[in-house]
């Protein structure tokens, strides 16, 4: 059995193998993730696929970014 984690959104204790969030690590649940994000990175996944893969390289570069400079402001 694996240790409790406690999800970041809602603060509820949980096994991450049973969650069917993509950020198991950080989410009990999808509707936490989604509530947390305002997407859930599955939806976002297959909106991407729809895409062409080189607007795709594009944003995933801006969002690196912004999470970087997240980072570097905290």
């Amino acid at each position: 059995m694996s240790p409790l984690l406690e999800c970041q959104r809602c603060k509820t204790h949980y096994q991450w193998e049973r969650s069917q969030s993509a950020l198991r690590l950080t989410y009990c649940g999808v509707l936490c993730e989604q509530a947390d994000l305002g997407y859930s990175i599955e939806g976002l996944i297959r909106s991407e696929i729809r895409r062409s893969p080189s607007a795709v390289v594009l944003d995933v570069e801006k969002i690196v970014a912004g999470c970087q400079l997240e980072l570097l402001s905290r």
